[in-house]
C-alpha cells in the first residue's frame, strides 16, 4: 500500500494522494481503533480471517512503514529496502525480517519502534508551549497517552515521529523529534516573538494531535505553513471546529460563528499563489463521517444541521467568486494530464458551491454542463450538484445517465450510489424500487456496496432516522445477505456497530437490530465476531 501510494503521487498531485491517504486513516482507520473490532496491525488471533483484511492492517500498516522513511530518511530507506530483498527475495517473510533489514542497513535499534505492529488503537498526543519575551525562549512540549481498546487495556509508549515547524520565527527550517517517552519538550532560544507552530506535517505519524489553537493561528498556519498538508490540515480544523462548535449552540450564535469563520477563507479562495490542487483541498469542508469521528458523543441532527449550514454559507459568501471560478477557468478537450484534472475539480467545487448558494443561476449551469461534457468526472460533478440543488432536476439526469450507460457495469455503480445517498422522505421506498432495477441482484457485491453500503455508511439523514427505519432497513438486508456474501455483509454492517458514540435513543435502535442479525439462524462467523464484540 505504501508503494502504491508513492506511485501515485509522483504520477499525479502529491499533496492530493496525501490527504486522500489521510482521510481513508481518519474516517475509518480510527474508528476502527475506536471499536469493538480493533487489533494491531499483526493481530495475535483471529476468530474469522476476512475481518482483518482491514483498514488498520493495511493502511495504518502503510503509515508504519512511511514512519521508518521518516525516520530513517530516504537513503537510509533505500538501504534498508535493498538489504531486505537480498536477504529474502523470492522467500516467506514477517514484519519482523522487514524491520530487521532496516535496523541492520542503518545501525539503529528499532525495538521500541516494533510496539507499532503489536499495539493497537491510535495514540494521542497533546502538545503544548510556552515563551518568555525576556529570555526569547520557546518551550515546545510534546505528551503521549493511550486509551485502552477493546482488545488491550495496557500500553506503551510508541516511537512516533512529529515533524513540525515554527512560524513567525528566524528558525524556519522543519524539524523532527521522535517522541519515544510519554513527554518531551524542546527549547528554542533567541526567538524574538511567540511563534505559531504548524505541526505534524505531511502527517508524519497515525496520531491525534491536539494543540489550543486560536482561529486567528489556524488561519496563519493555513496560509503560510511550508507544508501543504499542514496548510490543508489547519482548514480542516478551521471548519471542523467551527461546525462542532455550532451544533451545540442556538440557531442564531451558531450562524453568526458560520459567518465569522467562513471570512478566513477569503484570501484562500482569492489567492493567485496557491495551486488549484491544495486550493480545492482546503476550501473543501470536511464530510460527516471526519466529523462523526472526531467527536466521542455525536448530536446526530445538529451536527448534520450546522455543516449544511456552513456550506450553504460558503455558497453564498464567495458566490461571485464560485461564479468567476467556474466561467473563467478554460475550456478544452477532454485530456488526462494533471493541469486538466487540478482544474476540472476546482470548477467542480465552485459549481457545488454555488448550487447551494444561488440554486436558480446553478441549475443553468448544472444542465449545460450535463449536456456539454466529454468526460465522466463532469458529468458525475453535474449529477451531484443537482442532488442538492434540485430533486426534480437530479432525477431528470438521472434518468438520462442511465440511459446512457446502463450496459457499463462499473458506471451504473456511480448511479445506484447516487441515488443512495440522496436526502429525500422516501429514500427507502426509492432504495427498495432500485433493488428491481434489471441491473441489481444481491449475488453482485460491488452493487450491494453501491446501493446498500452507500446509505448505511453515508446517508445520514435516512439511515440514522430517529424512527430507527434506516437501521431495521440495514439489518433486514444483512440478514439475507448473510447466506450470499457474508464478507460484503460483514463490511456493510460496520456503522452499526458505531452504536457508542449516538444518543441512548438511537444507541437503544442500533443494539436491537444488531440483537435482531444476531439471532439469525446460520450466522455466518464473519457477522457473528463483529457483533458479538460490539454488544454489551
Amino acid at each position: 500500500v505504501f508503494r502504491d501510494q508513492q506511485f501515485s503521487a509522483d504520477m499525479g498531485s502529491p499533496i492530493v494522494n496525501r490527504i486522500k491517504n489521510v482521510r481513508v486513516i481518519r474516517e475509518h482507520q480510527f474508528a476502527e481503533d475506536a471499536s469493538a473490532m480493533s487489533h494491531p496491525i499483526r493481530p495475535d488471533e483471529v476468530m474469522e480471517m476476512n475481518n482483518f483484511y482491514t483498514v488498520t492492517v493495511y493502511d495504518k500498516g502503510s503509515e508504519v512503514i512511511r514512519m521508518l522513511h521518516t525516520i530513517l530518511g530516504k537513503q537510509g530507506f533505500l538501504a534498508g529496502t535493498k538489504l531486505y530483498f537480498e536477504r529474502f527475495d523470492g522467500q516467506a517473510v514477517t514484519c519482523d525480517d522487514f524491520v530487521q533489514a532496516m535496523e541492520d542497513a542503518n545501525g539503529k535499534d528499532l525495538t521500541q519502534f516494533r510496539l507499532w505492529y503489536s499495539q493497537s488503537g491510535t495514540p494521542n498526543i497533546d502538545v503544548s508551549d510556552e515563551y518568555d519575551s525576556d529570555t526569547k525562549t520557546y518551550k515546545i512540549t510534546f505528551k503521549q497517552s493511550h486509551k485502552a481498546t477493546f482488545d488491550q487495556q495496557e500500553k506503551q509508549n510508541l516511537v512516533v515521529p512529529i515533524q513540525f515547524s515554527l512560524l513567525n520565527s528566524s528558525d524556519s527550517q522543519q524539524h523532527t523529534v521522535e517522541l519515544t517517552a510519554a513527554s518531551e519538550t524542546l527549547e528554542f532560544k533567541e526567538v524574538g516573538t511567540k511563534p505559531t507552530p504548524s505541526l505534524l506535517h505531511n502527517f508524519s505519524a497515525p496520531v491525534k494531535l491536539r494543540y489550543e489553537y486560536k482561529q486567528s493561528e489556524l488561519a496563519e498556519v493555513m496560509v503560510k505553513s511550508p507544508d501543504d498538508f499542514a496548510r490543508w490540515d489547519a482548514g480542516q480544523s478551521l471548519f471542523s471546529e467551527c461546525i462542532h462548535k455550532a451544533s451545540g449552540q442556538t440557531d442564531a450564535e451558531g450562524q453568526q460563528l458560520i459567518a465569522d469563520t467562513v471570512k478566513y477563507f477569503e484570501g484562500v479562495i482569492n489567492s493567485k499563489d496557491i495551486k488549484n490542487d491544495l486550493k480545492t483541498e482546503i476550501l473543501t469542508v470536511p464530510s460527516f463521517e471526519t466529523l462523526f469521528q472526531q467527536a466521542d458523543s455525536v448530536d446526530i441532527d445538529s451536527l448534520y444541521k450546522s455543516r449544511k449550514q456552513l456550506l450553504t454559507q460558503m455558497g453564498q459568501t464567495f458566490e461571485a467568486q464560485w461564479n468567476d471560478i467556474y466561467h473563467n477557468q478554460s475550456k478544452q478537450k477532454y485530456a488526462y494530464n494533471q493541469k486538466q484534472v487540478e482544474q476540472r475539480k476546482l470548477t467542480n467545487l465552485a459549481l457545488k458551491y454555488l448550487s447551494l448558494g444561488n440554486k436558480t443561476l446553478a441549475k443553468d449551469l448544472i444542465n449545460e454542463q450535463f449536456s456539454s461534457c466529454d468526460n465522466m468526472t463532469d458529468s458525475l460533478a453535474a449529477l451531484a450538484a443537482s442532488q442538492t440543488c434540485d430533486l426534480d432536476l437530479f432525477e431528470g439526469l438521472m434518468q438520462r445517465f442511465e440511459e446512457k450507460w446502463h450496459n457499463d457495469p462499473l458506471v451504473l455503480d456511480k448511479w445506484f450510489s447516487l441515488h443512495a445517498n440522496t436526502d429525500r422522505h422516501d429514500i427507502l421506498s426509492r432504495i427498495e424500487l432500485l433493488m428491481s432495477h434489471s441491473q441489481f441482484t444481491i449475488n453482485n457485491p460491488n452493487r450491494v456496496r453501491a446501493l446498500v453500503g452507500t446509505f448505511a455508511f453515508f446517508n445520514v439523514k435516512g439511515f440514522h432516522n430517529l424512527n430507527g427505519s434506516g437501521y431495521k432497513f440495514v439489518a433486514d438486508y444483512l440478514i439475507k445477505l448473510n447466506s450470499v456474501n457474508p464478507q460484503v455483509a460483514a463490511r456493510v454492517i460496520t456503522p452499526l456497530i458505531q452504536w457508542q458514540k449516538v444518543d441512548k435513543t438511537r444507541q437503544a435502535l442500533m443494539q436491537h437490530q444488531l440483537m435482531r442479525i444476531g439471532d439469525t439462524k446460520g450466522l455466518s462467523k464473519d457477522l457473528f465476531e463483529k457483533i458479538s464484540k460490539s454488544l454489551p
